[in-house]
This record gives structure tokens, C-alpha cells and sequence, in this order.
């Protein structure tokens, strides 16, 4: 297990919080047309269909199963990137 995963930890408080936020996102998404055709073409690319049970899914999720997936994430993969910043003449 690396430093990273041993220290990222989760209350059931905050798993609640984040449900509830997340509900509320998908709710108000729907207020406007463009993110809600986005999110609609999202779920077909990624899930191959609509998902139209997207707040049942959230509310669904438990801490346990938040946790096995944390305990399956590489958390020492990691990449660097490096870049090269272009100086224009004047």
C-alpha cells in the first residue's frame, strides 16, 4: 500500500456530502439544455446507452464499496510531464 492511499481516508459523513452534492449536480443540470445534450452523449460513449437511473446510482453507493476501490488504486503510478515554455523574440 503506498503513503498516498494510507492517508486519504473517508468518513461516512463525507460520502454522504458528496452523494448529496452530486444529486444536486444532476438535478441542476437539467435546468440547461447544453450540458444536459453533453451530459446525454457522455453516457452513450461511455456506457454504450443512457443512463437514466443516475441518482438511484449515487445514492447506492456505500462506503464499503468506496473504500475496496480506494484499495485497488495504484496510488505509486504516477507520470511527469515535462515542459518547454517558447521565448518569442521581440
Amino acid at each position: 500500500m503506498s503513503a498516498v492511499n494510507s492517508e486519504i481516508d473517508l468518513a461516512k459523513k463525507d460520502l454522504e456530502r458528496y452523494k448529496k452534492v452530486r444529486i444536486a449536480k444532476e438535478v441542476k443540470r437539467f435546468d440547461y439544455v447544453v450540458p444536459s445534450i453533453n451530459e446525454l452523449k457522455h453516457d452513450v460513449i461511455s456506457y454504450g446507452d443512457i443512463l437514466y437511473n443516475k441518482i438511484d446510482l449515487i445514492k447506492s453507493i456505500n462506503l464499503k464499496q468506496v473504500k475496496k476501490v480506494k484499495n485497488e488504486i495504484d496510488f505509486d503510478n504516477v507520470s511527469i510531464v515535462v515542459g518547454k515554455i517558447n521565448k518569442k523574440s521581440s
